[in-house]
């Protein structure tokens, strides 16, 4: 009997790469991301799982440039066929777009397909279009940390979250600050995460930081009230490290818990150069919700 020999599958898109072969755009670099250029950027564990990290300006110092949707295939090939289970893939400060994260959501993410669970995609370029489909595969993705901060969500993209929230119940914590979110965004996620509207109950800690108010007229207090009240919370408090800071937590109402001055901090071997010019103290502070 006859064994048939497995054919080699590329992993490359093959019309770029004939085009650059012929020299139709310019000749292949040789700075392609393959299987050993991956090996090089994976960190094994005793248990048998690896760590697959791939920050865009570790990419850039070696290779000069980032990973973007053209290195999507090879990603997927190498974490389905590697001899230990990555479980988290780290591509932040890379310049991968919606096309390359329907792929990773389609090839990898998906119950079943491969065992990543820890997905770092923060500082890309995606776009509301890549949350859309974030919900609509939100039943059955089985990740439990999601990094998306620095993308833009766009003007509806805080629906499709909160949408992807009501569905999945997998994701544990969540990153989403600096994503261009307004009041108007929170209000949906916050109601996708509330108790009488069937509410997510998996996610433990959702980071929602730099909101962008709809004009200036927003203060401090009401983003921070209408949220913790909706949320059920009685009690936020913040460090405030800058003079500044710390007078307009004190107008939105925060109050002094403890206040430690940066002499004393640089004493205990904490040196921050410089500060002292402008603030003396570094506060911790907390609002009552009332």
């Amino acid at each position: 009997m006859q064994l048939k020999r497995k054919k080699r599958r590329c992993i490359c898109e093959k019309e770029k790469l004939l085009k650059q072969i012929t020299g139709d755009p310019p000749y292949l670099e040789c700075t392609e991301i393959n299987k050993i250029r991956l090996g090089l950027f994976t960190e094994r564990n005793s248990d048998g799982t690896a760590h697959l990290v791939l920050r865009g300006n570790d990419i850039y110092s070696r290779y000069q440039r980032r990973l973007g949707d053209v290195d999507i295939q090879a990603l997927i090939l190498y974490i389905r066929e590697s001899p230990k289970r990555v479980t988290r893939l780290d591509l932040s400060y890379n310049q991968i777009t919606d096309k390359g994260f329907f792929k990773l959501l389609k090839k990898i993410l998906i119950k079943g397909r491969s065992s990543v669970i820890n997905l770092n995609i923060m500082n890309n370029n995606l776009t509301e279009k890549s949350i859309l489909n974030l919900s609509k595969y939100a039943d059955y993705l089985k990740l439990k940390y999601l990094r998306l901060n620095g993308n833009d969500f766009g003007e509806n993209g805080s629906q499709y979250f909160a949408d992807f929230l009501v569905k999945n119940k997998t994701v544990e914590f969540c990153d989403i600050g600096q994503t261009s979110l307004t009041l108007t965004g929170i209000a949906h996620i916050v109601t996708a995460l509330r108790i009488d509207h069937g509410a997510n109950n998996t996610v433990k800690v959702l980071d929602l930081s730099r909101l962008v108010p709809l004009s200036n007229r927003y203060s401090y207090e009401t983003k921070c009230k209408p949220i913790c009240k909706a949320l059920g919370i009685k009690v936020t408090a913040t460090v405030f490290t800058a003079a500044a800071s710390q007078a307009v937590a004190q107008k939105a109402g925060f109050q002094d818990i403890f206040t430690i001055t940066y002499e004393d901090l640089a004493g205990k071997g904490f040196v921050f150069p410089g500060i002292e010019e402008d603030t003396k103290h570094s506060k911790l502070m907390a609002l009552v919700i009332l």
